[in-house]
């Protein structure tokens, strides 16, 4: 039996949640212009506090023998965000951004899941590759 890649498997596996998910309307308009600046901004906004938990557990799971894979300094999208809220809300952008309540339980979670590899890949592979 062939040996399948885990990003294939994982892909394969969940490629009708990514179907419905990519034509969501919320992103569909984004995507073609439709959507306004200010649903761009409140997305990078969540966007940023996944990635500011994602990141900092990353750093802890740098020295795991199964998660050190999946960190990579390429992946790291936190500089980009802060940049893009830098620009779109000026200096103070922190002051002016919140996580909603889902995105505050989705955080909250990648910090319970902080310690164990499968979940932080898990998290990893969903907001990098997914």
């Amino acid at each position: 039996m062939p040996v399948v890649p885990f990003s294939v498997a994982l892909r394969e596996r969940t490629s009708r949640s990514h179907e419905h998910t990519e034509g969501a309307t919320f992103m569909h308009d984004l995507m073609s212009g439709k959507g306004k600046r200010d649903d761009y901004i409140a997305l990078v906004a969540q966007h940023f506090f996944m990635y500011e938990a994602l990141e900092s557990v990353a750093e802890t799971m740098a020295d795991d023998e199964v998660a050190a894979r999946f960190v990579t300094p390429q992946l790291t999208r936190l500089p980009a965000l802060v940049a893009d809220l830098e620009f779109l809300l000026g200096p103070d952008w922190k002051a002016g951004v919140s996580p909603l309540p889902s995105t505050t339980r989705y955080v909250d979670r990648i910090h319970e899941v902080s310690g164990w590899a499968g979940g932080f890949i898990a998290h990893h592979y969903t907001r990098y590759l997914g």
